[in-house]
């Protein structure tokens, strides 16, 4: 993988977190505004969750910052085993679009989180060379 690729993916995260941010957004706002919570662990405290995960999601972008990246994940991780737990009577069918959903995130924020390693050693490479360059000169 190359410098290129690393930031395209690391990108990609920033933006499926961006939309998921933006979804959790939506659905806080109507829960507090119609004033039941449709999903468990919702409520105004979820503010402070959508808070930390734009702060990390502008980290992210600004720096493809590894510590961004990987507290996005444990973010993602946190709040799916958090609502497994909290939720009950669900279908077989919801399990499954769950899942499924679940296997795509934790694939696109995993790839994400190994790309910014990856960006930041291949950069730290680039560095080094161009220093032992001007310093051989």
């Amino acid at each position: 993988m190359n410098s290129l690729d690393a930031k395209k993916r690391v990108n990609l995260m920033g933006i499926i977190a961006s939309i998921s941010l933006g979804i959790q957004l939506l659905i806080v706002v109507i829960t507090i505004g119609v004033g039941q919570s449709i999903i468990p662990g919702l409520n105004i405290w979820s503010f402070i969750d959508l808070a930390i995960g734009l702060i990390l999601v502008i980290w992210l972008f600004a720096k493809k910052s590894r510590t961004a990246a990987v507290g996005l994940l444990l973010m993602y991780l946190l709040a799916q085993i958090l609502m497994l737990f909290s939720l009950e009577n669900t279908t077989v069918g919801f399990w499954t679009g769950r899942l499924i959903m679940m296997a795509l995130f934790i694939t696109v924020y995993s790839r994400g989180v190994h790309a910014a390693f990856v960006y930041h050693r291949l950069n730290n490479k680039k560095d080094m060379a161009s220093t032992n360059e001007s310093i051989s000169s």
